[in-house]
């Protein structure tokens, strides 16, 4: 039930958020919402950003909310895809219900 898009114009994206009534997620390793804490939409785009760099600064400035995973400030971030799976069991386990 999720659909995947990749190479989209940021203002296409905000556009269509806009028009529907979609928040715009992004996830940040530090200073976003906690995951616990994130009072979810029902309709959402999320944002992963690159491991090394996150996500571009045109990209920051379309986002409706950032949230971060909760962990230790030992390790630099957590890799790409195993934040999406920790994002995406969130949203099924909170959307889900």
């Amino acid at each position: 039930y999720v659909r995947i898009y990749k190479d989209i114009l940021l203002d296409q994206v905000k556009d269509y958020a806009l028009s529907k009534n979609i928040e715009l997620i992004s996830t940040v390793v530090q200073g976003g919402v906690l995951l616990n804490d994130w009072k979810v939409s029902e309709k959402n785009i999320i944002f992963f950003g690159s491991e090394a760099d996150g996500l571009s600064d045109s990209a920051k400035q379309i986002i409706n909310q950032s949230v971060s995973i909760p962990g230790s400030n030992k390790i630099e971030s957590l890799n790409l895809s195993v934040t999406a799976g920790i994002i995406l069991n969130y949203l099924n386990s909170t959307l889900g219900k």
